[in-house]
């Protein structure tokens, strides 16, 4: 994964920012957290337009969350996160919510700060 995310960096004119969410989600996946931003995890419904991480339950829908505890997701950032498009302000979100969910999964701390100013709302 590091091998070929380092070429496209040096080879293509990919954005690093998204070469960034391609590390970070490959990092999950790698390590069994394949998650999908498309369907709710719990109930398995489309997430159209909201979305939240749950510790236990990784990406669910409104009806599923308890929104006391699991963080909202940004409806910007999951469209990036479903699609691959996005304003580079909500790719650094992404990174950063990204980088969040694998320190809570795995304890791998990634400083968020390298993505920018963290704004989960």
């Amino acid at each position: 994964l590091v091998i070929k995310l380092l070429g496209e960096l040096s080879y293509s004119n990919f954005e690093p920012d998204i070469v960034s969410t391609e590390f970070l989600k490959g990092c999950l996946k790698i390590n069994g957290y394949d998650l999908n931003f498309n369907f709710c995890a719990n109930c398995g419904d489309a997430l159209l337009e909201e979305a939240y991480f749950s510790e236990t339950n990784g990406i669910i829908c409104a009806n599923c969350s308890n929104k006391k505890t699991d963080i909202p997701i940004n409806i910007n950032v999951l469209r990036y996160l479903q699609t691959g498009i996005g304003e580079k302000e909500f790719i650094k979100i992404a990174n950063s919510y990204l980088s969040y969910i694998l320190n809570e999964f795995l304890g791998i701390k990634i400083n968020p700060m390298f993505f920018g100013e963290i704004n989960y709302g």
